[in-house]
């Protein structure tokens, strides 16, 4: 049994334990969440802009730069011609590694209006595809994308 004078001095501790425990926690609750922002971010490079003929739909092609845990990507979407890229977007149609060696990021993937709504995207074939949509239909069109590789 724990006298008095003694307990009252236990629960003090016990309670300076506690705050130095849930502060403690706090912090690496709080770096945790700021390093994952930090490390998150990545920025979008546009690479080049393809309008269809009638110039009413646009496919964006850009280069995801990547960051500790992820590579750079070649990515592409299908957008209405007066859309602006940011740096949230990712590809609605297209994603892919970038290659490494002497290719030019900007050779990579060649997207070739056919028509207003056809649309050929000619990449190579050692290149890694994530997502390759064959159809797209947002507010301005629908368009179909057929792939050919130039190797």
């Amino acid at each position: 049994m724990i006298p008095q004078r003694n307990h009252s001095r236990y629960r003090c501790m016990q309670a300076n334990k506690m705050k130095y425990l849930r502060r403690t926690i706090g912090i690496l609750i709080l770096t945790l969440v700021v390093s994952c922002q930090i490390f998150n971010k990545s920025e979008n490079r546009l690479i080049k802009e393809y309008y269809n003929p009638k110039s009413s739909m646009k496919v964006i092609v850009f280069e995801k730069l990547g960051n500790a845990t992820m590579n750079n990507s070649i990515q592409a979407s299908i957008q209405g011609y007066d859309y602006e890229l940011t740096n949230e977007d990712v590809g609605n149609v297209f994603l892919a590694d970038k290659i490494e060696g002497k290719k030019s990021v900007d050779s990579i993937l060649i997207p070739n209006w056919i028509d207003n709504e056809t649309v050929e995207f000619i990449h190579p074939k050692s290149i890694r595809t994530f997502k390759t949509e064959n159809r797209f239909e947002n507010n301005v069109g629908k368009v179909r994308i057929e792939y050919k590789t130039n190797e």
